[in-house]
């Protein structure tokens, strides 16, 4: 069983980062100094420029944010003939995407980036049309893009969230990152800032905010805010208001804190009326606004979730529920979604 490193117990800052963007190097509308000001502009501490074919470099002092060099590479032929696309970060020199079309080839790249001191990512899977069988046997590298603003803008393959359960419910602890891929920025369809992470780290250092990176000290988000994130005895969230929070482990286990369903668990309680028998009681009390509300299932497995007038807020429940491991994913009322990175259960 792999540790639990879990960024929401990690001492650090946050600090804001796109791992996936393009400039007038390979196929971007506007030079690096310019994407680094607009990223700047829009709350970002950190940029990884990640061109086709090159390695953007950027001195500090320019553009207001922590540039960081990086290449996406066209590698290798999936199970469907289609190639790979694999994200360096945190590289200096360009790699070459060399070799035969099969899965070695990637592994090739990814272990070249390893070498270079670079972290790997899998690139908009579904986008790319990958199957399970694509990433696991690959190794080696960090995780994949889960949510991928420009796909999801261009052609409505921007979400890889099946394709990440998959790998994971095949035992490869993968993280998930949501990313940008922009070219366009300031023209439609929007490509740019509508995906990024998190990252728990000391200090806006690439060294530092990379060895964050590495051991998964991050959480990726298109809006929502996850505060906390507490494995004990029970596991608890809190974040930004949300419409639903997904507690996601392994095949058919979890739990899904929604919204609408627990007012409608109360509501009906309140009237007296009846249910399916799978809940034992509820237990309820309002509060600044807001609603606090305890359910007890027929099983002895309990729920605990606190709203205020954005949504839920906090959501806790017995570790039963999961299997394997648990990642957290929020969705708020404009569909905007936040994912942490799987939790192993039972690792200290």
């Amino acid at each position: 069983m792999p540790p639990r490193l879990n960024p929401f117990e990690s001492k650090g800052r946050w600090f804001k980062g796109s791992l996936h963007c393009h400039t007038t190097n390979s196929d971007g509308i506007l030079p690096p100094v310019d994407v680094a000001r607009a990223y700047a502009e829009n709350g970002y501490d950190f940029v990884v420029f990640t061109d086709h074919g090159k390695v953007t470099s950027l001195a500090e002092d320019n553009g207001g944010v922590l540039p960081v060099g990086g290449e996406e590479l066209s590698v290798g032929r999936s199970k469907a003939g289609e190639s790979y696309h694999v994200i360096a970060i945190g590289i200096e020199g360009e790699l070459r995407a060399e070799g035969g079309d099969g899965p070695e080839s990637v592994q090739e790249v990814v272990d070249d980036i390893a070498d270079s001191g670079g972290l790997a990512f899998i690139a908009h899977p579904y986008w790319s049309g990958l199957v399970p069988e694509d990433m696991v046997c690959v190794k080696g590298y960090l995780g994949i893009e889960v949510f991928n603003t420009g796909c999801e803008a261009e052609v409505g393959k921007g979400f890889s969230i099946v394709h990440w359960d998959q790998v994971l419910s095949l035992g490869r602890m993968v993280k998930g990152v949501a990313v940008d891929d922009a070219h366009r920025y300031l023209y439609p369809p929007y490509d740019a800032f509508g995906g990024w992470v998190w990252v728990r780290a000391d200090e806006l250092e690439w060294g530092c905010v990379a060895k964050a990176i590495g051991k998964g000290l991050f959480y990726s988000s298109m809006g929502p805010k996850i505060t906390l994130v507490e494995l004990g005895k029970t596991l608890r969230v809190k974040c930004s208001g949300a419409k639903q929070v997904s507690m996601i482990s392994h095949n058919g286990s979890g739990m899904v804190f929604d919204y609408p369903t627990v007012k409608s668990i109360v509501e009906r309680r309140k009237r007296g009326e009846k249910d399916d028998g799978a809940i034992s009681s509820v237990d309820f009390e309002y509060v600044d606004g807001g609603m606090e509300a305890e359910i007890t299932l027929r099983n002895g497995r309990k729920l605990r979730g606190m709203s205020s007038n954005e949504g839920i807020i906090e959501a806790e429940c017995d570790l039963g529920f999961f299997n394997r491991y648990v990642r957290i994913e929020v969705v708020d009322k404009e569909n905007r979604k936040a994912w942490t990175n799987p939790l192993p259960l039972g690792a200290e």
